[in-house]
């Protein structure tokens, strides 16, 4: 389909620099801008997506497992030399997102 709109000089000319700069076509550029602003549209709509219940219940177990772990955390009988929850928290955070990039720990 073939559009065309009246953008302004300042703007055009921000488009060829920006194109020049990601080595593509002004026209290919141009698209992926208009794709790229529609999606940000979109995500900030004031439209409340509903929420997929399996997920807010993982978001809520997080939350629990880290309280409990800063009210229970005692350094002297973990595997690990950690100081504090926060540290073994972020610890376990980085450990999870390495097994699910395909690291072993």
């Amino acid at each position: 389909m073939e559009i065309k709109l009246d953008i302004g000089k300042n703007t055009y000319n921000e488009l060829v620099k920006e194109s020049k700069n990601a080595s593509k076509d002004l026209d290919h550029f141009a698209i992926d801008m208009m794709e790229l602003g529609l999606r940000v549209a979109s995500a900030s709509s004031d439209e409340d997506e509903p929420v997929d219940e399996s997920i807010r219940l993982l978001m809520e177990n997080n939350s629990i497992a880290k309280e409990v772990i800063r009210c229970v955390f005692d350094r002297t009988k973990i595997t690990g030399k950690l100081y504090d929850a926060d540290t073994l928290i972020t610890m376990i955070e980085s450990n999870t997102d390495a097994f699910l990039r395909g690291k072993e720990s």
